[in-house]
This record gives C-alpha cells, sequence and structure tokens, in this order.
C-alpha cells in the first residue's frame, strides 16, 4: 500500500516528482513479482478512512507549511498470515537505497521467521552472575536488541560444528581458538556463510587485574585476533597497535577529575564513513576505545570496501601504552599524525581461500573434524564479511546509557553504534541478490545539452 497525498502535494512539484519515482519503481516490482505482489496506490484525505489506516500501519504524516493538510509518502506491506512491514515516509535524500528498502520490505514478509545467528563471543555478552555482587549483570544492549529481531544462539567457543540452520556468524573477540572450531567457522564461510567478526588489539571490556599493580590502576584489556583466517583472506590487522586520533579524540574524566581528550576513545563522524554502504550511510557518529586497523594486502584479489576511517590527523600507537594508562593526556605527548587515514572497519566480498588446504585438521579428541561434509579450498560464491578492528564498541559505555524506569530498563543511545551492528546483521543475514542492491545511484535526468553550453 503506497500512501501518497495527492491533493496536499500540490504546490511541491519537486516532491511529487520524487513520488512519482517510487511509484514508478512499486510498479516494476509489481510486474516482476508475477502477480506475487498487489500494489494499491492510496491518497489519505485527511479525516478519511484511508488516513486511519496509514495512521493504523504506523505511517509518518509530516506537516509542510504550504498546504494545511498532512502529507503521507510511505509504504505499508502485509502478507498472507498478516504480518506487517512499514516504509514510514521515502526521504528525498535517501534515494540512493530506495531499491535496496523495497527489496527488504518484502524479502522480510516472504520469509518472516527469525534468522538464526550464531554468536561466538570471548566476552559475556549476554549477561551472567557476578560473584562479587552476587548479582546477575544485565546483557549489553546491543545484544538484546539483536535478540528482538533475530534468534541469537551462543555456540561457545568449543563446538566444533555449525548447526546447518545458523545464517550468518557473529564473531566477538575471538582469543586462542582451537584449530577444529577454526576449521568449522572457515568451511561455514567457504560455503557461502556470512559473518560480521569484531576484533580488538586491548579489548577494554575484557580486561584482566595483575597481581603487584598499584591500587587504582585500570586493569589491562586484552587482544583477539584470527591471523589464521586473516592471512588466507589476505587481510592485515593490526594486533598489536592501536589508532590513536587527535581530530576525533573524545572527552573523558582525567586524574584529577577534570575533562581531558583521549586520544584512543574516538568518535567517528560521518563524513569518515563510507556514504555509499547501506550499514553506514544514514549514520552519525560511530564511538570506539582503542581500536585496531585494516588493510588490504598488495597481493589480494579481494574487494576491500572501507566503512569507518580515521581522519588524517592520526597514527598507531603500541596497545602497551594503553595498559594501565591513569592519565590520557600522557598521549598527547609522543603523538605525531603521520596523515594516513586507517581503516577501523570494512566489508570484504569476493572469492576467499580456506586457512587449511590440507584438509581438516584432527580435533581435541584427536578425530578428524569435519569428515560427515566436504571439504571445500575456496568460497563456492562470492563472500560477504564485515570486519571490524574493535570490540569495546559493543559495550553500553560507549554508546547508550541505561536508565531504569518504574522498573523497566530504558536505553538512550547517544552513538550509533546499536545502529551500526544491526545495519551490519540484517543486511548480512539478506540473501545475494537484496546484498546486490544495497546501493544503487540516484536517479537523475540531467540537461545534458543545458551543461554543455555552461561549460561553452
Amino acid at each position: 500500500y503506497f500512501y501518497f497525498s495527492d491533493e496536499a502535494s500540490r504546490s511541491m512539484p519537486s516532491l511529487r516528482s520524487y513520488a512519482q519515482r517510487v511509484q514508478e519503481m512499486l510498479e516494476e516490482f509489481e510486474i516482476q513479482g508475477n502477480e506475487n505482489i498487489r500494489l494499491n496506490i492510496i491518497d489519505p484525505l485527511p479525516f478519511s478512512e484511508e488516513e486511519d489506516r496509514a495512521s493504523q500501519f504506523g505511517l509518518q504524516s509530516v506537516q509542510l507549511g504550504v498546504s494545511p493538510d498532512p502529507l503521507y509518502m510511505g509504504l505499508a506491506g502485509t502478507d498472507s498470515v498478516d504480518n506487517q512491514e512499514i516504509i514510514s515516509f521515502f526521504q528525498p535524500d535517501k534515494e540512493a537505497f530506495l531499491e535496496y528498502d523495497v527489496a527488504k520490505l518484502i524479502s522480510t514478509l516472504s520469509s518472516p521467521e527469525k534468522t538464526a545467528i550464531g554468536l561466538i563471543s570471548g566476552v559475556e555478552m549476554a549477561g551472567n552472575f557476578d560473584p562479587q555482587t552476587q548479582g546477575m549483570v544485565q546483557p549489553w544492549v546491543v545484544y538484546q536488541q539483536t535478540q528482538q529481531l533475530f534468534e541469537v544462539r551462543n555456540l561457545g567457543t568449543t563446538f566444533i560444528e555449525i548447526p546447518e540452520d545458523v545464517g550468518l556468524l557473529w564473531i566477538v573477540q575471538p582469543k586462542n581458538l582451537a584449530d577444529d572450531v577454526l576449521y568449522a567457522i572457515d568451511q561455514f564461510i567457504m560455503a557461502g556463510g556470512n559473518a560480521i567478526i569484531f576484533v580488538d588489539p586491548h579489548a577494554e571490556v575484557d580486561s584482566v587485574s595483575v597481581e603487584g599493580m598499584p591500587q587504582g590502576m585500570p586493569p589491562m584489556g586484552q587482544g583477539s585476533n584470527l591471523p589464521e583466517l586473516f592471512e588466507s583472506w589476505k587481510i592485515d590487522f593490526s594486533s598489536d597497535e592501536v589508532v590513536a586520533d587527535a581530530q576525533l579524540a573524545l572527552q573523558v574524566s582525567g586524574m584529577d577529575r577534570r575533562p581531558v581528550r583521549h586520544y584512543g576513545i574516538i568518535g567517528v563522524t560521518e563524513d569518515l564513513m563510507s556514504p555509499d554502504d547501506i550499514i553506514t550511510a544514514e549514520l552519525n557518529v560511530v564511538n570506539l576505545s582503542t581500536a585496531g586497523s585494516l588493510r588490504k594486502l598488495e597481493d589480494s584479489a579481494i574487494d576491500f570496501q572501507p566503512l569507518l576511517y580515521s581522519s588524517t590527523f592520526s597514527q598507531t600507537m603500541a596497545a602497551t601504552q594503553f595498559s594501565f594508562l591513569p592519565d590520557p593526556s600522557t598521549l598527547q605527548t609522543s603523538f605525531v599524525p603521520d596523515d594516513t587515514q586507517y581503516v577501523l572497519a570494512a566489508r570484504i566480498s569476493g572469492t576467499l581461500k580456506t586457512a587449511f588446504p590440507n584438509g581438516a585438521p584432527p580435533d581435541r579428541n584427536n578425530n578428524s573434524a569435519g569428515l560427515t561434509k566436504e571439504h571445500l579450498s575456496e568460497t563456492i560464491e562470492s563472500s560477504n564479511l564485515i570486519i571490524v578492528a574493535d570490540v569495546d564498541m559493543l559495550a553500553d559505555h560507549l554508546w547508550v546509557q541505561v536508565q531504569s524506569f518504574f522498573g523497566q530498563q530504558i536505553a538512550n543511545p547517544f552513538a550509533n553504534n546499536g545502529a551500526f551492528v544491526i545495519n551490519a546483521l540484517e543486511n548480512l543475514s539478506g540473501n545475494a541478490d537484496l546484498i546486490g542492491v544495497r546501493s544503487r545511484a540516484s536517479y537523475t535526468r540531467p540537461f545534458i545539452r543545458v551543461e554543455k553550453l555552461r561549460v561553452a
């Protein structure tokens, strides 16, 4: 159901022109749907049943000064069992994602079952019992939000097989995984499975206390890496270096509780995100802490698309400099920017080679792992992975404030970290055709002759 206020938009020719392009796109979907898609075009006049129905769907009305009547330009979809999906309002400045948004709506309605995500995590994201407080620690907000949209299965870190119905891997802080676990991950990806991977040279959310350190000193963060897999994929990850950025540095409390800019805790702004990828196109800021960097090796044929960058006022520092760091201002003393924009997160696609060219390694019981399936030496189709060089960005303190309101936990985000993760999971859980239309160029009809005359 395409709701567009035809009468209320009479004096807005540019908006009407965009609405016409939206309608033509929807009509093309209906034609290609071979009678599986039925399109209804509705003008919700004020105080009509059609306007009531648009409100029931949750479509957004906009009040413009040129007309006293509210303006609707949104899409609602239903399936045979009354599942509903909406695009509340078609924003003209998001035309590049028009085809993707409509395709995503139809794809969701045609496959209403929740995608099963396999979580492989070296940190407790799902909440656990704290023996010190004798109480339960709440799950991270990003984990709770993911549970609302997907079926999250905690696979642990000692499995040797990934269930057949798991459609996507979510790998967080992988540390010292056994060869049979790595092989299961490797073959899942070789078989066409997608994954989002969070690694870190210095994860503060996965810290350990060291005996003999003075009281009050912060604990030491641990690193994580997948060197065997990254090497076979021709990806270099700075597992022992942290990206420090003077331009993006955020303020924290120093030793005397006065605010100080921490060069290792940064807020990546929208001008340093990919505008062409559906994951980052609508985000404003993503906060990271002691993040590493990623780069494509020169002999690699993969498609390496950066999603998040540092500024040019950055450099890498040894990860050990951020351990036991009571005064972040000391980072400024030796800071010398090297005019390099470091890649903090990237999308990887193309043909990948297995990290196990000789076949399955022995498992922990000295049996050959994965014998029930044929060994794959490379991906059977173009891969689609997202790698993020920071784990701390998932933690609540970097992006969301949680408050208790009459017994309920209310999450108020101040950064787009959660949106980044949900966008990535939704995108990676879609089928290959949907991923292929995640970004299209805006439709334009330029005045070619006029442009030539202007140049002349």
